[in-house]
């Protein structure tokens, strides 16, 4: 299945007067959705007063989450999101200023964010309420998914749980709908727009992962929120060229390929995820042959002594978040 409803027909209610509804039949029937050639509409919905404020001058609030968030989490195409900066004032859709707050509500220091009685972040009980109000409206796009991972990172870091657990269900679910968890393979054939698209989407779903595996470290046995990858899926490319727009198709590796100094942060990160994913499966297997089971157990440690080798003695970028990311999750996997 794929995101075919991108290239749609906008409809809203500034068009004809009524909210568009959701169509049912692409989640009971999609070969009935595709044989009726519906679309994923375009709706809108009142959007908090502060939100539309907070996001009026878009440059800043992009500038800063592309200089302090994304060198070590970097998800979103920059080129992309840029080029679209432009039409964003003259029509500000819905999903695009959900995300566009939600870069402003990670890049905040939390001591800056107004609380309520109970010491929550007014502008995190803002957002969240907004998703749930858009969800239960229809709006169903890959920018709502990028603004839904967005506040799961917030939760994580701000440790608001039981919220980042549940709002981790939701993104991995919310990219299954859309059929963005396909995109773990390459089409040679793509344009290099197509290709810098799915090279987005996938990152979007690594970053699921990645959350989901670190945010499990704490109950190993819990079941995680995610599959487990396929090692001969695609690894996120380099993130300079991401970040420049290009998908070189000579410079992919496999989740099963060796790291290597080469390879973009990110992808370091999605190894080290899934690594520490494969040593929590490792240790509560406890019907393997023992003979087997210490082999695989000596066969991950290698691969994540490897991993941290490599990680240790980077900087890139100069961001110590970068390197400290990765190296989190290796270490932790390790010692499990």
């Amino acid at each position: 299945m794929k995101c075919e409803y991108t290239k749609s027909t906008v409809l809203d209610s500034e068009q004809n007067g009524k909210q568009p509804a959701f169509p049912p039949f692409f989640f009971l029937d999609y070969s009935i959705f595709q044989y009726r050639q519906q679309w994923i509409p375009k709706i809108s919905i009142p959007l908090p007063r502060h939100i539309l404020d907070a996001t009026q001058d878009p440059y800043p609030v992009a500038g800063q989450y592309f200089l302090h968030i994304h060198p070590f989490f970097p998800f979103i195409s920059k080129k992309r999101f840029f080029e679209g900066l432009p039409i964003f004032p003259s029509r500000p859709d819905v999903d695009v200023t959900i995300l566009m707050f939600c870069m402003k509500l990670i890049v905040r220091p939390p001591k800056d964010d107004p609380l309520d009685k109970n010491g929550r972040p007014l502008p995190y009980l803002m957002v969240k309420r907004t998703l749930a109000e858009a969800d239960i409206a229809g709006v169903f796009s890959f920018q709502t998914l990028q603004a839904l991972i967005l506040v799961s990172l917030y939760e994580l870091a701000h440790a608001i749980f039981p919220a980042a657990y549940l709002s981790l269900g939701t993104c991995a679910r919310y990219a299954t709908a859309l059929g963005i968890d396909i995109y773990t393979t390459m089409n040679p054939c793509d344009t290099a727009e197509t290709l810098l698209v799915q090279e987005e989407m996938r990152r979007a779903w690594w970053a699921i992962v990645v959350l989901d595996r670190l945010g499990n470290s704490g109950l190993p046995k819990r079941p995680p929120l995610t599959p487990e990858p396929d090692p001969n899926g695609l690894l996120p490319t380099n993130d300079d060229l991401f970040d420049q727009g290009t998908v070189p198709l000579d410079q992919q590796y496999k989740l099963s390929s060796t790291a290597e100094p080469g390879m973009g942060t990110f992808a370091k990160l999605a190894q080290a995820a899934y690594l520490l994913g494969r040593v929590f499966r490792h240790i509560c297997d406890r019907t393997t042959n023992r003979t087997l089971y210490q082999e695989e157990g000596m066969l991950l440690d290698a691969s994540l002594l490897s991993l941290l080798n490599i990680v240790s003695k980077e900087d890139e970028h100069g961001s110590v978040a970068a390197v400290c990311s990765r190296y989190r999750a290796a270490a932790t996997a390790r010692k499990n």
